[in-house]
Parts: structure tokens; sequence; C-alpha cells
């Protein structure tokens, strides 16, 4: 016989819709310039601050691929890894970390998500070299 906490723990179980979780496709040679050209803005960046209250990522951008990027830009500051895809690595979320960062703005805040390839500088040779020289941030944004 089962007792009345087994029970409910039980019926709770039974009850409650399966949460997804985050699931990539990982691509064996992927095509950064057509990944550039799915997402909004693409740079590189040196987190040097994070803003509050929305915890926000700020940037000083050195290169820019793609979109209107100034020298200073923000992301919201998010760990990706949590379930939903929707935010950075959390070794990417410390100040002074350099990345290459690939977002789009949703519900009004740029965001990035860990199937895009934002990653940290040291290890984004092959997306750098993909994408070619870039250009400066636009010192007016």
């Amino acid at each position: 016989m089962l007792n009345s906490f087994t029970t409910a723990v039980l019926a709770l179980a039974l009850t409650t819709p399966a949460i997804q979780a985050c699931s990539c496709l990982t691509m064996p040679n992927p095509d950064y310039v057509k990944i550039r050209d799915q997402v909004e803005v693409v740079f590189q960046g040196r987190i040097v601050g994070r803003s509050f209250p929305y915890g926000d990522a700020v940037f000083q951008v050195s290169r820019v691929w793609q979109g209107p990027v100034g020298e200073q830009f923000v992301v919201q500051w998010r760990r990706g890894d949590s379930g939903d895809c929707n935010g950075f690595w959390s070794n990417q979320l410390k100040v002074g970390a350099e990345l290459i960062v690939f977002a789009s703005r949703r519900g009004g805040v740029y965001r990035t998500d860990i199937c895009l390839p934002t990653k940290l500088v040291s290890d984004a040779a092959d997306e750098i070299a993909a994408l070619g020289p870039g250009r400066k941030p636009d010192p007016r944004k």
C-alpha cells in the first residue's frame, strides 16, 4: 500500500508535462557565412561589464561582420545550458572574456543561443577565417 506522500509524488509526476530540453543539430562542416546571414549581428568583442537590472553583457567591440554594431554592444546575459538554449555557455559569461557573438533581437533585446557558433575567440579560428576580415564597429551606434 502506498502512503499519501508517495501517492502525491506519483500523481504529480504522471500529470506534469515533460520539459523539453535544448537540442542542437551539430553539423560536421558548418557554413559560417550562411549562419551569419541568418542572424542580425555578428561581432568580436570583450565583455567589459554587466548592466543591471536586466543582466545584459556589455561588449567592447573590435570587429563586425554583420549588422549595425557600435563600439559597445549589449547582449542579454543569460546561461543557455539551463534547458531552452537561449544564452551563452557558462564558461563564456565572464567579464574580460573575448568572444565572437552571433545574435538576433528577440523580445526587444539581442540574444544568442548555444546552438549558434558564439564562442571564445581563442576557439574560433575556423569561424573567423570563414567570415573574413570584417570591419570596424560604427562609432555612431
